[in-house]
């Protein structure tokens, strides 16, 4: 059958057309005919997840900016403490999310929230370390609460994207 929409060849018994989806009505049907004045559109796939973007942006951001503030005026970053290199880690998740987001690619979505948030513990744990080994206290600076943010965001991109996927076309 040739689809009257597209033209092109589907096989006989298809309903749909393997092209462009348009319902395909055999020639052979007497009274069944397309009527002419109705075309098929396909539906457009929103591909960019805001929520994934807007995550994978504040995490990468949380790396430069400051994780913790120690006992005198001092504040540390992920990026600037030295010690560690889970800034570099942090940012590729950050860069993957943002690609995965853009492309709607939930699963990757998910494993760059995770990445992000295991980063941030072994900072977290990291810094802890050391500032016990100075007994300075310390407290959590707007970097780790954006982090966190980010974080959030990526993994509410992804499990979004995942029940969107799981709902009935209509």
């Amino acid at each position: 059958m040739v689809c009257k929409s597209c033209g092109k060849q589907n096989p006989d018994g298809h309903n749909s057309c393997s092209s462009c989806g348009a319902p395909l009505i055999a020639a052979s049907s007497p009274g069944l005919t397309a009527p002419s004045h109705v075309t098929f559109h396909p539906a457009k796939k929103k591909l960019l997840n805001l929520p994934g973007v807007l995550g994978a942006l504040a995490a990468a951001i949380s790396v430069f900016l400051p994780f913790a503030h120690l006992a005198d005026p001092k504040t540390i970053s992920m990026f600037g403490d030295g010690t560690n290199s889970y800034w570099i880690i942090t940012l590729l998740a950050a860069a993957a999310g943002a690609v995965f987001a853009c492309f709607g690619l939930k699963f990757g979505m998910l494993l760059s929230g995770i990445a992000c948030i295991i980063t941030g513990v072994l900072e977290n744990s990291s810094l802890h370390d050391q500032t016990a080994l100075l007994g300075e206290p310390y407290s959590h600076a707007f970097g780790f609460w954006l982090l966190i943010a980010g974080c959030a965001l990526l993994l509410i991109g992804g499990i979004t994207g995942f029940l969107k996927a799981r709902k009935p076309a209509e």
